[in-house]
């Protein structure tokens, strides 16, 4: 374990840069998708109106 840490290096700002695009843009993949199932689901399983 305290080799891995001492053979880490700390990443330059590109790959941080990088890594937090991919990180935020799978968050929001997942996001859109469930807000799209949700919305999906909300709009054809509403209760039939009993007058």
């Amino acid at each position: 374990m305290v080799n891995t840490i001492k053979l880490t290096k700390k990443s330059d700002k590109e790959v941080y840069k990088q890594h937090l695009r991919l990180v935020l843009f799978g968050i929001s993949a997942i996001g859109g998708l469930a807000f799209i199932i949700q919305f999906t689901f909300s709009v054809f399983t509403r209760p039939m109106a009993t007058t």
